[in-house]
This record gives C-alpha cells, sequence and structure tokens, in this order.
C-alpha cells in the first residue's frame, strides 16, 4: 500500500491567501449585520407613527404590558373593541381638573390637552356650549381692595367673557336649568354665601346659603339657619330650615323651619318630589350628648316630601335615589376586582343611558382617585387617567 503524499509547505495555499480569505469574509459578515441595522432603524423611523404630543398637552403614563387580563392590562385598554363602542363615547369629551388646571380629553385618547391654565372650580353648561370658571389666584390676590371675578368661555367661539362680583373668595360655581344665570359661592365656612349673576347683563340678584335645589329655572329650595331655637353643636351654633326663594325676586316662603329637636335640610328634587335630610333628638338637650348613652345623640334620616303640599311620601327613614344607588352598586361590584376604592362619584353620560363617568376615590385628597368611563349593562371599563378630578 502506497504511502499517502503530501505538498511540499511551501506550495500549499499557492494562488489562495487564506489571511485574505478569512479577512474576506469577516468584512463581509460585518458589512451584512450592519445593514441589517440600518434596515431595521429605517424601518422603524419611516414606517412607525411617533406620539407626539400637541402643545399644552400631555401624553397619559400607559402601563407596563402584559399577557393575561389583570388589572394592570385592564387599565391600558387592552380588553377594549374600540369598533364597538357607542360612537357618543369615543367622541365623548372629559373634562379633568388637575395641578390647577383644566384639561380635556376623549375615554380611548393617551393624549391630555390643556383648556384653561389656572382654574379653581368650574362648570359645564346644561347644554354644554359654554364653560363657567373660577380662576386660581396668587396669595397676593385676597386683599381687602380686590374684588373677585368670574368667567364664561364659549366653547365654539373661544372668546371668554369676564364677570365682575361683589366678593371675593370665591370657590363654587354652578348653572340655573335654562343657562340663563351662573350662581357663584363664596365664603370660607361650612356653607359660604351664594349669588345668582345674569349670563347676559352680568347683575346680580338674590344671595342665599349653600347650594339650591331646582324646582323650576327661577324657583329653588334653600337652607336656611335660625338661631332662635336651641343651640346646636355645628359650626353656626344655628338650627337649620328650608325655604322656597324665587332667585330674581327673592320672595321666600319657609318650607320648613327648624324646632328645638329638629333640623331639616333640601337635599334633591326626584320625580318631583323633594328629598330632605331631618336630622333630630329626643331632648333639645342632646345635640351636645346623651348622658345615658355613648351613642350618637341625633338621628338623621331622608325622607320624600311632595313639594307643594308637604304631604309626607315616604317615611320609612330612608330614602334613596334608586336608580342611581343601583347603578353606584352594580359599578362597586365592576370595579371591585380592578382597583382599591372607598367611595364612588358616578356621573351618567347626557346622551346614553347606562354609561358611567365613574371617580373611584381612594381616600385623603379628592385628587387620590382614578377615573373609569363604565358600560353599565356590558363589559366595557375603560380607563381614562389617574388623580385629576373628572366631569363628562
Amino acid at each position: 500500500m502506497e504511502e499517502p503524499t503530501f505538498a511540499p509547505e511551501e506550495t500549499l495555499g499557492k494562488g489562495v491567501d487564506l489571511k485574505k480569505v478569512f479577512s474576506t469574509s469577516f468584512i463581509f459578515i460585518l458589512a451584512m449585520a450592519l445593514l441589517s441595522l440600518i434596515f431595521v432603524w429605517t424601518s422603524t423611523l419611516f414606517f412607525t407613527k411617533p406620539v407626539v404630543p400637541a402643545e399644552n398637552s400631555f401624553i397619559a403614563e400607559d402601563t407596563v404590558e402584559s399577557t393575561t387580563k389583570d388589572a394592570s392590562d385592564l387599565k391600558a385598554n387592552r380588553w377594549i373593541d374600540s369598533e364597538s363602542l357607542p360612537k357618543e363615547i369615543l367622541e365623548a369629551k372629559i373634562l379633568l381638573h388637575k395641578d390647577s388646571q383644566l384639561f380635556v380629553t376623549s375615554p380611548l385618547s393617551l393624549e391630555v390637552t390643556q383648556l384653561l391654565p389656572k382654574v379653581s372650580s368650574f362648570a359645564l353648561s346644561n347644554d354644554r356650549s359654554k364653560l363657567a370658571y373660577i380662576e386660581t389666584y396668587d396669595s397676593d390676590y385676597y386683599t381687602e381692595d380686590v374684588v373677585g371675578k368670574f368667567f364664561i368661555l364659549d366653547l365654539d367661539t373661544e372668546v371668554v367673557r369676564e364677570y365682575n362680583t361683589d366678593s371675593d373668595r370665591q370657590r363654587g360655581i354652578s348653572w340655573s336649568p335654562d343657562d340663563k344665570y351662573v350662581l357663584v359661592n363664596s365664603g370660607t365656612g361650612a356653607y359660604g354665601s351664594t349669588v345668582v349673576y345674569s349670563v347676559a347683563e352680568g347683575t346680580s340678584y338674590c344671595t342665599f346659603m349653600n347650594s339650591p335645589v331646582w324646582i323650576d329655572s327661577t324657583n329653588v329650595f334653600v337652607d336656611y339657619l335660625d338661631r332662635d331655637v336651641s343651640s346646636r353643636p355645628w359650626e353656626s351654633g344655628a338650627g337649620r330650615g328650608i325655604k322656597k326663594m324665587n332667585i330674581l325676586t327673592c320672595a321666600t316662603e319657609v318650607f320648613f323651619a327648624p324646632t328645638d329637636t329638629r333640623d331639616y335640610s333640601a337635599v334633591s328634587m326626584e320625580e318631583g318630589n323633594l328629598v330632605v335630610q331631618e336630622t333630630y333628638v329626643q331632648d333639645s338637650s342632646y345635640w351636645w350628648g346623651n348622658p345615658s348613652s355613648d351613642t350618637t345623640p341625633y338621628t338623621a334620616i331622608t325622607v320624600l316630601y311632595d313639594p307643594d303640599s308637604k304631604e309626607l311620601i315616604s317615611e320609612t327613614g330612608y330614602y334613596e335615589q334608586p336608580k342611581k344607588e343601583l347603578s353606584r352598586e352594580q359599578i362597586k361590584l365592576n370595579l371591585s376586582d380592578l382597583t382599591d376604592f372607598e367611595y364612588l362619584r358616578i356621573e351618567e353620560h347626557p346622551l346614553l343611558k347606562n354609561w358611567f363617568l365613574v371617580n373611584a376615590y381612594k381616600g385623603g385628597s379628592i385628587f387620590n382617585n382614578e377615573v373609569y368611563v363604565i358600560n353599565l349593562l356590558g363589559p366595557e371599563i375603560i380607563f381614562v387617567t389617574e388623580k385629576a378630578l373628572a366631569k363628562w
């Protein structure tokens, strides 16, 4: 058997420079890898639309990706089929009060756009065309020489009209049912003072305590204080009753007068009847404590009266708005697995029944909350934002 023969060492690779081959291959592989990186980068640049916030806006923080239908995933709205949502919800506008600024957003939008820079209180008109608001002022605003103001923004024309008032320290604002009058509440006490202003002329009309319960566009139920009855442990020390008032003529009629043992407060109008909270004690001395009991000395019940005859409609001891309370309980059930909260503030959509804007409060500040849009009759739970007071 012949031994294999090998070419002399000096002839190996003659005509083929191995170092060059390896060097060229390495350069080729490196170039291809670099081209791949460039292709991926340019594809992202030209084929992916970046989210760019508009001027005076911010992008709401998203939650971490999740592959399971848990709370974080629901808050990112990854399980919402936008095509199945009503047009009224997709196009709905939500006002957000955050850090003394007013923003506007929509249920499924990540973009939140600033509407007004300095707002302490606001209210949308019933026809949703105008926004009344009170500005947030610097600390040196509150001096004896300064008279407060409020403003109305026309949402269609974006024109702002300024109104002068006779008081400072405004803290609340609202509209009459026909949008012809704006009510401004001022003061530092528990009740404050509310003044009625004409939107057309800017003139002021009547003044009364706290917020009214509307009977119609010019007549209201309001609470009043009476110091001729036995002293109460509240801030004013006075008894509390209800009277009817015409907001233009200021004519009043006592509806319920407080007694030594009973107070009355108007809560709301429900289906043409007046909801009243009654607070009472067995003896006038018990307002300050019952010496024979460690329990609360007084009892508070909510009952229903006919606003004309004063006839007692409900004497069950406690009356609640049935539909709203049923809705609240269902919303609590829907949110119980999603977030922890102490209480809810709910507002039904002005056009769509059973769709609610929900502020779920976690305790402490009113801005320690999460905001949702919920379909009471369906599975939709839309997370909007957090730490902002929300209104339709």
